[in-house]
């Protein structure tokens, strides 16, 4: 009987060999820097309440279009997260944490979209949040982790900081008028265009916009600022003077605007060189002050982000092709060559002493097992056959300088980490 293929779905991708230890990689440096920034981890559910996400905006494509929901066997409206800041903010309504709570993550998000190159159905999404600070500091701190963290991975040089103002919520509403004024006496362009429909129900959103007819008109709409309060401008020009005492170049665009409407006052974007420009962003995040109230918390201010870890393996992929840049895997310490029934004690021994230990599995020739070994990148071959056995001995050779030594077999260990 024959079996049909069975294939992962649409937009949704299996990680292995190269790739899953460019994942692995990038998850291990982020994390580390989490620690050194001061975040804990926080693991939310992958299913939540489809009213947590209600709150990104109605209008919102994630919300109108792409999200993933369903009604469980209690009759209860559930979705497969579509992002996370809203799953961290109800987190920290039900759990009411000590302030400022400051929280990393690593999660699967799931949006029902045109799969294309750095965009799928399901990505895996790391990010940070800040809750309950109030000074202008978390906001340069949140994105000063994304600009050290992008050098440190080697995606510095082909990034450019954005950055804006998206004024506070009280200011909203001013802004939007403000902007349907101006865009009416742009009816018939937008018309033309086919966004018309779309500048009247989100005019903010309309800033975005990719059609490139009416870049020109975009360019040269009015700023928040010139509805924005004092207060709100200062906290802004902290933000950036601060950014440039700690030596973050950045770039101030009028009309970046976040995609959901939970976002206030500071809202950023990384963007890189490295991915084609439709694509571009790898990271991007701001403020969000009412959002904790909407899920039935105190006022609690909040800033984050989050950036998608195919992107950055994509940006990755790309500057190694065009530079030559060595991407990051992960090499073995040691692969061990011989018989399969003198190996395994040698092998289980190396491994207790915390050493990454690969063997064949393999009844294949050492010809064979040296090139499993090549391929594994191991640091150090061990040798161990018939003659090694009868002499209670090992040879170890080293792959990259081809210096082989013959150690006692009760030295093994100690000899092994004197050449890592």
């Amino acid at each position: 009987m024959n079996f049909e293929k069975i294939k992962s779905p649409i937009g949704m991708n299996d990680f292995f060999g190269e790739k899953s230890e460019l994942f692995a990689y990038l998850v291990k440096e982020f994390a580390n820097q989490a620690k050194n920034y001061g975040y804990s981890l926080i693991i939310t559910p992958l299913v939540e309440h489809v009213e947590v996400f209600n709150r990104l905006g109605k209008d919102t494509d994630v919300v109108s279009k792409e999200m993933y929901n369903f009604v469980d066997k209690g009759g209860r409206e559930l979705v497969l997260k579509p992002e996370s800041s809203a799953a961290v903010a109800r987190s920290f309504v039900q759990h009411n944490p000590d302030i400022p709570w400051k929280v990393w993550y690593l999660s699967p998000q799931f949006r029902y979209e045109r799969p294309q190159k750095g965009r799928y159905r399901q990505h895996f999404q790391l990010g940070v949040e800040i809750l309950g600070a109030t000074s202008f500091q978390a906001d340069v701190e949140v994105i000063h982790f994304l600009y050290n963290f992008f050098n440190k991975i080697g995606l510095g040089p082909t990034t450019e900081l954005n950055i804006n103002t998206m004024g506070s919520i009280e200011e909203r509403p001013k802004y939007k008028e403000l902007l349907l004024t101006y865009f009416k006496k742009h009816e018939a362009d937008l018309t033309n265009s086919g966004q018309w429909e779309k500048a009247l129900n989100n005019p903010i959103r309309m800033l975005d916009s990719k059609v490139e007819s009416l870049q020109g008109l975009l360019n040269d709409a009015p700023s928040i600022k010139s509805v924005s309060t004092k207060e709100s401008l200062e906290k802004y020009e902290q933000v950036l003077q601060t950014l440039t005492d700690c030596g973050v170049e950045y770039v101030e665009n009028s009309r970046l605007v976040r995609g959901f409407d939970y976002y206030s006052d500071t809202t950023f974007e990384f963007v890189s060189s490295a991915i084609d420009a439709a694509q571009s962003t790898i990271a991007g995040g701001g403020s969000y002050n009412k959002l904790v109230e909407e899920l039935g918390g105190k006022p609690t201010p909040g800033i984050g982000f989050g950036a998608g870890v195919e992107r950055w393996m994509l940006a990755l992929e790309n500057l190694s092709k065009g530079t030559g840049q060595v991407l990051p895997t992960s090499k073995c310490d040691v692969f061990v060559v011989g018989d399969d029934s003198l190996t395994a004690p040698i092998v289980m021994k190396l491994r207790e002493a915390n050493l990454s230990v690969l063997n064949s599995l393999d009844d294949k020739s050492f010809k064979a097992q040296f090139k499993q070994a090549n391929k594994a990148n191991a640091k150090l071959v061990v040798i161990y056959g018939a003659d090694e056995n009868t002499r209670s001995v090992v040879n170890v050779k080293c792959m990259e300088t081809g210096n082989q030594d013959e150690v006692s077999l009760e030295n093994l260990v100690q000899e092994v980490k004197q050449r890592l």
